[in-house]
């Protein structure tokens, strides 16, 4: 990826119907990455994205994933939370990539 820390949507079709209001990851209690990022609907109507996510080390290197893909659904004008955690715990960076289902 081009950015780390961050959250792609694509391809640019969703872009007007979903919106990234936040992201962000914490430690877990054994030390794992969680990333959660949270999505808003920006559409009247359900809608069902897939999310997943790629770790990195402190030089940026790749160390894991992509994950499988996680559907997510967003209820019209509503907003739902997306969260993965690594299983490598020896990581710095994270990249989520959000596509239509």
């Amino acid at each position: 990826p081009n950015t780390f820390n961050a959250v792609e949507i694509t391809p640019g079709c969703l872009v007007d119907q979903v919106h990234v209001t936040s992201h962000a990851y914490a430690r877990t209690a054994n030390n794992a990455f969680e990333v959660t990022c949270t999505l808003k609907n920006l559409t009247n109507r359900p809608l069902a994205v897939q999310a997943r996510t790629q770790y990195f080390d402190e030089e940026r290197a790749h160390q894991e994933g992509p994950g499988a893909w996680q559907i997510v659904h967003l209820p019209a004008q509503g907003i739902e939370t997306y969260k993965s955690t690594s299983f490598g715990t020896d990581l710095s960076y994270y990249h989520v990539e959000i596509m239509p289902l």
